[in-house]
C-alpha cells in the first residue's frame, strides 16, 4: 500500500512538474538569464559572456515595479488593507454599528501581526518572482510561538494547478534540507535510508544537500471547517517525500489551502501568470547586443586601431609621449595611420534610448512615477489627467493580486481565529458558518485594499461623482435652485470618501453620537417651531389688542 501511495504521489509531482516544463519553465528562464542572474543557477551563468549576463536596464524597470508594489500595494507600517462586512445594508453609510467595529479592531490586529511577523520580508521576494516570472508564491503557517509565519517560495522551483473557478488548489514545491535539518523536522526513524546514511556520515550531515517534495492538494473527501478536525479529514492534505525513491517522510492536514500564489497577468488557460518582461524579451536581447558595440566603438575612439605598412612591424610605439620615426616615402603613404574608427555613436544612443523606453513601458515605470508625484500641490483635474490611462494599464494586474491574495487573507485570519486572537465581543455571524455537524469555517473576508495604487484606481473610478457633484454645485450656485442638492445623502457621500481615501475609521462618528445629533437637532428644530409658533401667536394677539382699541377710540 506505501508502495502504490510512493508511485502515486510521483506522478502527480511528476505530471505537474513536467506541464510547468511544458508552459513556463523556459520563458522563466529566459527572463532571469537576461534580467535578475540571482535565480539563475551558476553552472548556467558559466556558460554566457560574464560581462554581460544580464540587463541593468531591464532590472532597474523590474526593481522599479516590485518596489512599487511593496510601498503602494502593502506599505509596510501603513493601514493598506480594510476588512468589512458584505451586509451593507448593515452598515449603513455614514454610521458604525458593532459589526463594523468587530471588523475594524481585527483589520488593526491583523496588521499588527503581520508586521510582526516575516510577512513583509517574504512578500518582498513573492513580488519579485511575480514581476519577473509572472507566479509569485510563498507558504503561510505558524507555531506556538509565532502565530504567523511564512515561508518565500524560490521561483521555479514548484508547479501548480488550478480548481474549475481558477483558483489555485494544488501545488508541489521541490526544497533542500540537510540531513541534520531533515532528521529535526521529521525525526530519524521517518527517513529513507539513504537520508539516515547520509546523517550517519559527519562529513555529510551539516552539509549535504538532498532534495525533498511537499505536495498540497484538496482531499476528496475532506471535511470543510477551521477548527477541531482531525487532521487526517481537513480539507487539505500535505505530504512531504524525498525525489529520489518519493518515500513518504510525513503527512500533514490543513484547513486552509496553505499557499499565497499570485499571478502578475493571465492571458491563457495556464494556471500560470504571464510576466511583464515577456513581450520584450527580443528587444531586451537586443539592448544587451547594442550596449556591446557602443562599448566597442568607445574603446575603439579611445584605444584606436592602427593600420601600418608591413615594413613597420614592432616599430609603431603606442606607449603615451612615445615617438616613431618613420621614413619619407612611409611618411608620405600616411603609415601608420588610424583605422576603423568610424561610427556613429549618436545613432547608438538614439536606438538603446527607444528601446529602454519599451523596457520602461512594459514594466509600468511611467505609470508608476506618475502615482509617486500625485502628493505633489496639483489641481484634481491635473491628477485625473496624469493618471487616468497609466494606472488603468495595471488595474488588472491589481486586480488579480487581489483575487489571488482573497485565499491567504482567509488563512491568515482564520490561524488568528484559532489562535484565539480575533475579538470575541461582537463576532459577525457573516464570517463564520456552521453546518450541520457543528463545523465553524471562517469564510472569504471582505477586503478593501488602501495602498497607493487602489487609491489611484479609485481616483479614477470615483471622477464619475466628482463630475457629478461639481455639476450639481455649479447649476446650484448658477441658479438659486437647490432641489439637486437635496436629492443628495451627504452621510453616504462622506462614507464613501473616507473608505476610498483610506483615512482612519475613527473620523466618522459612531452610531451613538449620530443619534444623539440627530435627536438634538429634532429637539432644537421643535423647539424653534414653537418659539415661531409663540411668537406668531404674540404677534397676532398684540394685532388684535391694537385692534380692539382703535375700534373703541
Amino acid at each position: 500500500m506505501t508502495e502504490n501511495r510512493s508511485t502515486e504521489i510521483r506522478r502527480v509531482c511528476e505530471a505537474l512538474f513536467d506541464t510547468y516544463t511544458q508552459v513556463a519553465a523556459n520563458d522563466v528562464d529566459e527572463l532571469q538569464r537576461l534580467i535578475d542572474p540571482r535565480g539563475y543557477t551558476k553552472g548556467k551563468l558559466h556558460q554566457e559572456n560574464v560581462r554581460y549576463r544580464h540587463c541593468p536596464q531591464a532590472k532597474a524597470a523590474l526593481d522599479v515595479l516590485v518596489s512599487a508594489h511593496s510601498t503602494y500595494i502593502s506599505p509596510s507600517g501603513q493601514k493598506w488593507f480594510s476588512l468589512k462586512s458584505r451586509q451593507h445594508q448593515l452598515t449603513p453609510y455614514g454610521k458604525k454599528n458593532r459589526i463594523s467595529d468587530w471588523y475594524n479592531k481585527t483589520t488593526e490586529i491583523t496588521n499588527n501581526e503581520l508586521s510582526d511577523s516575516n510577512f513583509y520580508t517574504t512578500l518582498q521576494e513573492v513580488y519579485t518572482d511575480r514581476c519577473l516570472g509572472g507566479t509569485g508564491a510563498c507558504y503561510i503557517g505558524g507555531d506556538e510561538t509565532k502565530p504567523l509565519h511564512f515561508i518565500h517560495v524560490p521561483l521555479g522551483s514548484f508547479a501548480i494547478a488550478e480548481d474549475a473557478q481558477g483558483k489555485v488548489n494544488m501545488l508541489v514545491r521541490k526544497f533542500r534540507y540537510t540531513p541534520e535539518q531533515a532528521a529535526h523536522q521529521w525525526g530519524m526513524d521517518n527517513l529513507p535510508e539513504h537520508v539516515r546514511d547520509a546523517y550517519a556520515d559527519i562529513q555529510r550531515r551539516y552539509t549535504e544537500k538532498i532534495e525533498f517534495v511537499h505536495l498540497v492538494r484538496p482531499r476528496e473527501d475532506g471535511v470543510r471547517g477551521s477548527q477541531d478536525i482531525p487532521e487526517e479529514l481537513r480539507e487539505y492534505e500535505g505530504i512531504y517525500a524525498d525525489t529520489k525513491n518519493y518515500h513518504i517522510i510525513h503527512h500533514e492536514g490543513y484547513f486552509e489551502f496553505p499557499y499565497l500564489v499570485t499571478r502578475f497577468l493571465k492571458g491563457n488557460d495556464s494556471a500560470y501568470g504571464v510576466a511583464p518582461g515577456l513581450g520584450v524579451i527580443p528587444i531586451i536581447r537586443q539592448l544587451m547586443k547594442l550596449e556591446r558595440l557602443l562599448d566597442t566603438q568607445a574603446e575603439v575612439a579611445t584605444f584606436p586601431r592602427v593600420l601600418q605598412l608591413a615594413g613597420q612591424n614592432r616599430q609603431v610605439d603606442m606607449r603615451a609621449g612615445a615617438i616613431t620615426t618613420v621614413s619619407p616615402d612611409e611618411a608620405s603613404l600616411g603609415f601608420p595611420r588610424e583605422w576603423g574608427t568610424q561610427g556613429r555613436y549618436d545613432i547608438g544612443l538614439d536606438r538603446i534610448k527607444a528601446k529602454e523606453e519599451l523596457i520602461d513601458q512594459a514594466y509600468y515605470v511611467h505609470m508608476l512615477n506618475a502615482i509617486s508625484s500625485v502628493d505633489r500641490q496639483m489641481t484634481a483635474t491635473e491628477i485625473n489627467a496624469r493618471e487616468s490611462e497609466k494606472v488603468l494599464a495595471f488595474s488588472p494586474s491589481f486586480t488579480l493580486f487581489i483575487s489571488d491574495f482573497q485565499p491567504a487573507m482567509r488563512r491568515i485570519i482564520s490561524i488568528l481565529y484559532r489562535k484565539g486572537q480575533l475579538p470575541k465581543e461582537g463576532m459577525p455571524d457573516e464570517l463564520f458558518h456552521v453546518d450541520s455537524n457543528g463545523n465553524v469555517t471562517v469564510m472569504n473576508p471582505n477586503v478593501s485594499y488602501l495602498g497607493k495604487i487602489a487609491q489611484a484606481i479609485e481616483r479614477v473610478q470615483r471622477r464619475g461623482i466628482d463630475q457629478a457633484l461639481e455639476t450639481i454645485i455649479g447649476y446650484t450656485q448658477a441658479t438659486g435652485d437647490g432641489s439637486m442638492l437635496q436629492a443628495l445623502q451627504p452621510r453616504q457621500i462622506a462614507r464613501y470618501v473616507v473608505e476610498a481615501s483610506g483615512a482612519p475609521y475613527d473620523i466618522l462618528r459612531t452610531d451613538v453620537e449620530l443619534e444623539a445629533m440627530d435627536a438634538q437637532a429634532a429637539q432644537m428644530q421643535m423647539a424653534q417651531m414653537e418659539a415661531e409658533q409663540q411668537q406668531m401667536q404674540m404677534a397676532a394677539a398684540d394685532k388684535g389688542a391694537s385692534a380692539i382699541e382703535k375700534l373703541s377710540r
